[in-house]
């Protein structure tokens, strides 16, 4: 029997989220541009990972995001890695500053929320 190599994924301390970077997307998809400053510097990213619970000043807290939700986050925000093919942040959940959600309106007017892991077709 032969051994394969290793392989070390990481994983989110608790109040910690690891996304994975992605490019925002268009205006037509979502009726928002989110405007890059620096070609280096992310600002949105899909949540692969979620730390669990967390203490603050002796509170328990439950993580705020789950896996598969797209976030807005500061450009300069968390420890930028790469894994395979993939460029991935890993954030404080203070650092996101939004989640995006999908907004569908129907032909009544109405607005209707779709699942988030939806968005990524939509792009």
């Amino acid at each position: 029997m032969t051994m394969s190599s290793p392989i070390f994924r990481p994983v989110p301390a608790p109040g910690r989220l690891i996304v994975r970077i992605v490019e925002p997307p268009s205006e037509g998809a979502f009726g928002i541009v989110l405007v890059k400053l620096r070609e280096h510097s992310p600002v949105c990213g899909q949540v692969t990972a979620v730390g669990g619970k967390y203490w603050i000043d002796g509170d328990e807290f439950n993580p705020l995001y789950a896996v598969g939700e797209y976030v807005i986050f500061g450009q300069y925000s968390g420890t930028e890695l790469s894994i395979g093919r993939d460029r991935v942040l890993i954030l404080r959940e203070t650092d996101v500053q939004a989640r995006l959600v999908l907004a569908i309106e129907g032909t009544d007017g109405e607005l209707t929320i779709a699942d988030p892991t939806t968005i990524e077709g939509k792009q």
